[in-house]
């Protein structure tokens, strides 16, 4: 039998356990998740923000909060949650310095379309024991879409009243076509449908109605897509390509900007050809400087704009209105480069192909000959077989008429006539003081490789080295 005293001292520590146990069961603390995480708000991009093809942009996402509860012997806390993880994915494009982190780079991919850009948090605490309960939320994320865009191409555009201009007074305006999820074409305030002119061998017609049953629908650039910028050079056209090379392509002398900034203007032209090149220019994401551009073509699709001249002046006696015609039409060909056998402004028919030039190449300008007979089958002369070259515009014995010309005499020559040297060279007079020998011609020159004119020369110089006076015939 044990003694008293030792039962009493292994209750007594028996109690004292049971204390313990109890006295600690007391001080914990159980958790739960009070409040639920707060509303994802992805902060930059913005929904269906545009950005470039393989440009980057930073992603950012506001601060999460959270406000969990515990409980210990009757008491409350509320305490905040400090610690979160902020989980970057998207449907395409990268994170190239990793997608965790309130801020984040994002880079667009390749290709255009509408991209979902997703920011996943959730809070990191976590109950320690002998606590009990949980702190663990639902995560929580929001997702925008970004406009993945590429510039597709950009064309030069113009009105007028006719083609070529009468006054030098046009509108001239860029069209961009640019791919997000569908290609469209865009532009800004300003366009007007209407019957605009793009480039080709003759200028066609270019007709954009509202209802895109009809034509093409333009659409303004969205104000949440990347910034654009135009810049517009004024081209003035100098040769094709060297003789011999078959892939003939425009030479021009571009030192000329015009203006920046605007998709198009309203401007007044001088006579004769010119074209001008427009560039759309994109800026993307941050920083600014990245960016993509698309030029209009440096061929045909640069848009000719040909001005006939105004007024011919200078002569006492009354001119026959098809040479008034003619001229006009000439003063239309101003600096169009001279290439032998070509009979046309230059440039691609709308098949594709070069129009002009001689059997063994696709020529880009306009020869001497040439030059005559484009004016006069723009001018309206009926000829059956319209182009000719200087054999045909005049008979060896210069004292007869043919198909295309009358010989005419010193004292009726008169601006719109010619001086046709056979086999050699042929031009035009535009200008004579009175009914003296001074006169201005325009002709297709090899030497200035353009059409050019000459202010000054007289009628004998040229008769003396063996040119002809001759009269157009309208049939």
């Amino acid at each position: 039998m044990r003694h008293p005293r030792t039962l009493y001292a292994g209750l007594l520590a028996l109690v004292l356990l049971i204390s313990s146990g109890v006295a600690a069961l007391a001080c914990t603390k159980v958790w739960d998740a009070y409040t639920s995480i707060s509303a994802v708000n992805i902060t930059a991009p913005a929904n269906n923000t545009g950005v470039g093809i393989d440009q980057a942009i930073t992603c950012t996402v506001a601060a999460a909060s959270d406000q969990d509860h515990w409980v210990e012997s009757g008491t409350h806390g509320y305490p905040w949650e400090t610690s979160f993880s902020y989980t970057w994915t998207a449907t395409a494009g990268t994170f190239p310095n990793g997608n965790t982190g309130q801020s984040v780079t994002w880079a667009a991919p390749s290709n255009p379309g509408s991209v979902s850009i997703t920011c996943t948090v959730n809070d990191l605490s976590q109950v320690v024991p002998p606590d009990a309960g949980t702190r663990d939320d639902l995560a929580r994320a929001s997702t925008i879409t970004a406009k993945v865009i590429r510039l597709d191409k950009v064309r030069v555009y113009y009105r007028t009243d006719d083609y070529p201009g009468n006054d030098g007074n046009t509108t001239i305006w860029a069209l961009l076509w640019a791919t997000c999820d569908d290609q469209r074409v865009y532009t800004s305030e300003g366009w007007a449908y209407g019957q605009w002119y793009a480039a080709g061998t003759n200028g066609p017609l270019a007709v954009f109605e509202a209802t895109p049953t009809v034509s093409a629908t333009v659409y303004q650039w969205p104000a949440d897509w990347p910034s654009l910028t135009h810049d517009w050079t004024k081209l003035y056209q100098q040769a094709s390509a060297p003789d011999g090379n078959d892939n003939r392509v425009y030479s021009y002398d571009s030192s000329a900007p015009s203006w920046n900034g605007s998709w198009g203007a309203d401007i007044t032209l001088p006579e004769g050809t010119i074209r001008y090149k427009g560039t759309t220019i994109m800026y993307n994401g941050q920083p600014r400087p990245p960016k993509q551009s698309v030029t209009s073509y440096d061929k045909e699709i640069a848009t000719r704009i040909s001005v006939r001249g105004i007024a011919v002046d200078g002569y006492s006696i009354p001119l026959d209105p098809n040479n008034l015609t003619y001229l006009r039409w000439l003063f239309a060909y101003q600096n169009v480069p001279y290439e032998w056998g070509g009979h046309w402004f230059g440039g691609s028919d709308s098949g594709g192909q070069y129009a002009g030039g001689s059997g063994a190449y696709d020529g880009y300008g306009i020869d001497c000959s040439g030059l005559v007979c484009c004016g006069a089958r723009h001018a309206g002369y009926n000829w059956s077989s319209w182009r000719t070259d200087t054999s045909g515009l005049a008979p060896a014995d210069d004292t007869q008429s043919n198909y295309y010309t009358d010989p005419v005499s010193y004292a009726n020559f008169a601006p719109g006539d010619i001086l046709n040297k056979r086999e050699s060279h042929v031009m035009s007079c535009y200008r004579r003081v009175g009914t003296g020998n001074t006169i201005s011609i325009i002709h297709a020159s090899a030497s200035a490789s353009k059409v050019t004119t000459i202010p000054n020369s007289t009628i004998t110089e040229w008769t003396d080295d063996g040119y002809k006076r001759r009269r157009l015939r309208p049939h």
